[in-house]
């Protein structure tokens, strides 16, 4: 299972190396060996102080909790942490919401199945959004996704595009990038 996974990150190495040729997104999130090797504990104690820092992080519970024994906790906890006032709702930019209809909504509410998945949910909103969105909004503005909307973002980044293809294993069916490409080719509405 192990050697499975592991040829899964290899193949998605490869895809992100011919997608985002000479930028830093076509680089493995590893990194190169030679640079791991290089790593000391001084850079990882100076990585943590920077970025583990109390205005990065949510704490989140669900279920039978008492909040007064959660902050009491965390107090006890995480009392050395950086206590800079920046919130992430002040740096990340929303995201618009992504079509994929009812599936999407059954996935989200799926997702939320028990305490874990629940904090977990809670944390990454306020991470990323500052605050708790409601499924009714969530599922207002999935929505709110048209076919002139799929349209317009189709044109945009698939129909007409430069395409990065990486397979593995036999792979002599598979056709050449030209075969691909004519697929895409003015595909415009």
């Amino acid at each position: 299972m192990e050697n499975a996974d592991a040829r899964v990150w290899v193949i998605f190495d490869h895809l992100h190396a011919t997608a985002f040729q000479y930028t830093p997104l076509g680089k493995t999130i590893l990194g190169p060996a030679e640079n791991i090797e290089k790593i000391t504990k001084k850079d990882i104690q100076d990585y943590i102080s920077t970025h583990y820092a109390a205005h990065r992080m949510v704490i989140s519970a669900s279920g039978a909790v008492k909040h007064e024994e959660l902050v009491e906790q965390v107090k006890k906890t995480f009392t050395k942490l950086s206590a800079n006032p920046l919130t992430t709702s002040q740096i990340v930019e929303k995201e618009p919401a992504m079509f994929t209809g009812s599936e999407l909504k059954s996935s989200l509410l799926l997702h939320v199945d028990g305490t874990s998945a629940t904090a977990d949910d809670i944390g990454r909103q306020l991470l990323t959004y500052g605050r708790r969105i409601p499924y009714a909004e969530l599922f207002a503005r999935i929505d709110a996704v048209d076919a002139a909307t799929i349209k317009r973002v189709a044109n945009r980044f698939i129909f007409d595009q430069d395409l990065a293809i990486v397979a593995s294993g036999p792979v002599k069916l598979l056709p050449d990038y030209n075969w691909f490409r004519r697929r895409t080719y003015k595909l415009r509405y």
